[in-house]
């Protein structure tokens, strides 16, 4: 894993976020054809330990989420697909994105709806 500084249009799409659901943990990551990725995630505690973990990729054109099948213990490091993370109803997310706002506002919804927030 390739931990990076995050650009411009990532910063702002966390900014947005995080301003709207607390809580995230945020990742930035490069691919080993060096195409940047950032994730985020949230960790639902229960008894004083992670009972489930949600994450969301986003790469400046795409945002895809679903509940991690490790909460994080061994897919923190690769995309959604490649750890098989079911992005497909009701629970996942896929959409194609045109900014950095509109992707915050769809990571934030989808948050909100699985996490119980806002």
């Amino acid at each position: 894993m390739t931990v990076r500084e995050p650009t411009a249009a990532e910063r702002e799409f966390f900014e947005a976020v995080s301003s709207e659901v607390g809580d995230l943990q945020d990742w930035y990551l490069v691919d080993d054809n060096g195409c940047p990725w950032m994730m985020v995630s949230f960790d639902v505690v229960q008894g004083g330990g992670i009972r489930e973990t949600w994450r969301l990729d986003y790469d400046g054109t795409l945002v895809v989420g679903g509940r991690s099948p490790a909460c994080l213990n061994w897919d923190a490091e690769i995309r959604a697909d490649a750890a098989n993370v079911d992005t497909g109803p009701p629970d996942g997310v896929m959409a194609e994105v045109a900014s950095p706002a509109e992707a915050a506002a769809i990571a934030s919804a989808w948050f909100h709806q699985r996490i119980g927030q806002g």
